[in-house]
């Protein structure tokens, strides 16, 4: 009897413990480009487990995939919930490639879009 009350317990006790999960970034697409600028828009298709805080764009030049704690820049947005977001990075140089990714963060965690590398215009 003892042993079947400790199972109990067990199974009560870590059915509330789930782990976090990241949020899903589904769509990064450019709107615009210009020869200084690119506009950006993303869509968050699931916040995980927890609201998302913060979102937007990092970005780096070719060669060196951009993360949120190490990139070249970072564009932030407010958080909207489930949607798209959209994001402009400037003070970029022409005809140079940079790449550029989407990112949301919640309790879990930073979650990426996929990559794009993008070539900015000749003025």
């Amino acid at each position: 009897m003892r042993k079947i009350l400790i199972m109990i317990f067990a199974a009560i006790a870590f059915a509330g413990c789930n782990e976090p999960v990241l949020p899903f970034i589904s769509l990064i697409e450019v709107e615009e480009k210009t020869p200084w600028t690119i506009s950006l828009s993303a869509v968050l298709s699931d916040e995980g487990s927890d609201a998302v805080t913060t979102c937007g764009f990092v970005f780096s030049k070719t060669g060196k995939e951009p993360f949120y704690d190490d990139s070249d820049g970072i564009v932030t947005v407010p958080p909207t919930g489930v949607g798209a977001f959209f994001g402009t990075i400037s003070g970029l140089i022409p005809e140079e490639d940079y790449l550029v990714k989407a990112f949301a963060i919640n309790e879990a965690g930073v979650a990426y879009s996929t990559m794009l590398i993008v070539t900015t215009p000749l003025y």
